[in-house]
């Protein structure tokens, strides 16, 4: 009989896979976005999105200022989600938490996104960050 760690009681997040990544993200994601010379024109090109998520979070104290300055209520919504993020001094973990948090509900700190919510399983979401991780621009 096969037991997994969840099934035992074991809370062990689970891990990412980078390329199992890439095939959820070849599937779930090209409908609107541009992936590896294949997928939809509706949004911006995966590629590009990861690297304005990765301006984004090495600014965030801005965009969280920005956000309680225009929209309190949809800050408090999200506060400890937010305050979690910010708490992140380390900018690779900070921007695995942020999409860890924005793969959650895309909608999270900034309420005027366009993007929806993509329907995740826990697995499928840390491979995804996974697979983001390894195609962010270089330091």
């Amino acid at each position: 009989m096969l037991l997994s760690a969840a099934a035992c009681g074991d809370d062990t997040p689970p891990v990412g896979d980078a390329a199992r990544g890439r095939k959820v993200a070849l599937f779930k994601c090209t409908f609107c976005h541009y992936v590896e010379n294949t997928g939809g024109m509706i949004a911006p090109p995966l590629l590009k999105c990861i690297a304005l998520a990765d301006g984004q979070v090495r600014d965030y104290e801005k965009r969280v200022a920005d956000l309680k300055a225009s929209n309190p209520k949809a800050y408090e919504a999200e506060k400890l989600a937010i305050e979690a993020v910010l708490a992140q001094q380390d900018h690779e973990r900070r921007l695995e938490l942020w999409l860890g948090e924005y793969l959650r509900d895309t909608k999270f700190d900034n309420p005027m996104t366009k993007m929806g919510n993509v329907l995740l399983s826990p697995q499928e979401k840390v491979d995804v960050i996974a697979w983001i991780m390894s195609k962010r621009p270089a330091e």
